[in-house]
């Protein structure tokens, strides 16, 4: 076939619709695996059902069946090995006596690989959460280093020996350093002094930082220490103001008291909030971050933490522009320091983003803050706050709120593709690509033994591309799954549109806009 032909075809192929995925229902059989994602080299799914047998059908992400079959429960439980579906993202469907039902579960391969070098984080909130929910685990499964956690002021019993906190948060914290996994603690909100606002007088300062170094002396190295939240947004209730030098004013005693705790503790901030074009010219985070950074805030970070949402339109030219603009503000200031997009991501609610939609936004948000220099990026949040389909706050997490699946935490789209995409970028230097076409955007990953990978989309339409000279290419689509291409001489062909694909190539190549 003509390559033009060819990559006509491959566009029809492409133009699917996006679509929400199907709604869950209330049933007797229920999966109980506390995490509903499984490492594609054995997917065993754990059930109760009061029948002895079921049956089971699983759709993929386009509401196709890709597999069916039947089970059998002995007292009350069962498994089914569903090893056979392959990577991706799935509605798994139980059916018994008493009825069906339908929950999430996402496969992904090498889920279990070690992320100590992931550039990725999440925030959890263990404290909003069930005790039986184990968020480390979903947070494992889609590939973080670190996770941020409150460590609100207003919960913790502060004494003269130390600092207490809410026992579901503690228990999260230690379990997130038994697998590895960094916790931030981010010290917020609300002290007994100044009438229970953010701290502003002079005593109500000093026991905020007494607050501070207390933490750090309960943990020392093993987690950082995050001054605030959106001190420029509503969280601060300061009578002072949400100014940078009214920060500026909470940060300094605060990063201080917890240095002089622990020394070689780290300190992030200013975890300045924005949203769509507050980093823009004269947007609200680039004025306030700029004055921050002029009133000589940054000698009292470590990490530079900033916030970047994209609510209204899609992520081109968001994120990335936020990271460019503090980094430039932070180079006049002359300082180089790590810089975190700590926040970021879309809400599913009704009215908001399809799942898949939004699985595919993070995507291409992640690659291109990453691209761009950002040291890691960390969308918002891990657990949908509460069960509410309607509130828009309640509904940026990657996995489902549990009770949604009747205590397990069941992935959205999103959670499987951040956890292929952690894998894909590790240990990888990350490039914008250009592609001769202002629609079609590529992220080259460059690895240390040589291979040469791409994260490729089209924001309007559908495109076909190729890789040419790219030796031996593989494909893969957004959830992992092997993507089709058609091989015509020295070309890899295929078709992009708003979900990235995969490109993993033994030679560089070159890429080319088709059509």
């Amino acid at each position: 076939m003509p390559v033009l032909a060819l990559a006509a075809a491959l566009i029809a192929a492409v133009l699917v619709p996006f679509s929400a995925a199907p709604a869950d229902a209330a049933s007797a059989p229920r999966i109980t695996d506390p995490v509903t994602m499984y490492d594609a080299s054995w997917v065993v799914v754990t059930f109760a059902s009061a029948s002895t047998t079921v049956t089971y059908s699983a759709e993929d992400e386009n509401g196709v069946v890709a597999g069916s079959g039947s089970g059998w429960a002995y007292g009350g439980k069962g498994t089914l090995d569903l090893t056979a579906l392959g990577p991706g993202y799935y509605d798994l469907t139980i059916t018994d006596a008493a009825g069906s039902t339908t929950t999430s579960i996402g496969i992904v391969s090498q889920l279990k690989a070690s992320t100590d070098t992931s550039r990725f984080g999440i925030t959890a909130h263990p404290d909003i959460h069930a005790a039986s929910v184990d968020q480390t685990a979903a947070a494992d499964a889609v590939g973080v280093a670190t996770v941020r956690v409150d460590w609100r002021w207003e919960t913790a019993t502060v004494t003269r020996s130390g600092v207490t906190q809410d026992a579901k948060v503690t228990s999260e914290v230690d379990r997130l350093l038994a697998a590895g996994i960094r916790p931030v603690l981010v010290l917020a909100y609300y002290g007994s002094c100044d009438g229970g606002k953010t701290p502003s007088s002079r005593a109500c300062i000093a026991a905020y930082a007494d607050f501070a170094a207390k933490t750090a002396r309960l943990y020392g190295t093993r987690v950082d220490y995050a001054v605030y939240n959106e001190p420029n947004a509503e969280t601060n209730t300061s009578t002072c103001g949400k100014t940078p030098a009214c920060y500026i004013a909470l940060l300094k005693p605060a990063s201080q008291a917890i240095k002089a705790a622990v020394p070689r503790a780290t300190v992030t901030g200013p975890a300045v909030g924005a949203a769509d074009g507050w980093w823009d010219e004269g947007g609200q985070a680039r004025t306030w971050f700029a004055e921050f950074a002029a009133l000589g805030g940054l000698a009292y970070v470590d990490q530079v933490t900033i916030h970047a949402y994209t609510l209204a339109s899609t992520p081109e030219g968001k994120g990335e522009n936020a990271v460019r603009v503090a980094k430039e503000i932070m180079a006049k200031a002359g300082r180089d320091l790590p810089l975190v997009v700590e926040e970021a991501g879309y809400t599913t609610a009704a009215g908001g983003l399809p799942e898949h939609a939004a699985g595919a936004f993070l995507v291409r948000d992640a690659a291109l803050v990453l691209a761009a220099g950002a040291t890691r990026y960390m969308p918002y949040n891990l657990i949908d706050a509460w069960n509410a389909p309607d509130n828009a706050a309640a509904n940026f997490g990657l996995f489902h709120h549990e009770d949604v699946a009747s205590g397990s935490v069941s992935p959205k789209h999103a959670a499987v593709t951040m956890a292929v995409l952690s894998r894909f970028v590790q240990n990888g230097v990350l490039t914008v690509e250009e592609t001769g076409n202002d629609d079609v955007h590529s992220v080259k990953v460059t690895w240390p033994d040589g291979r040469v990978g791409r994260i490729v989309w089209a924001v309007a339409q559908a495109h076909a591309i190729a890789v040419a000279d790219g030796g031996t290419v593989t494909v893969k689509d957004v959830y992992g799954d092997e993507a089709s291409a058609t091989a015509v001489a020295n070309l890899t062909v295929l078709a992009v549109g708003g979900h990235p694909v995969y490109l993993t190539g033994t030679a560089a190549g070159t890429l080319q806009v088709l059509q």
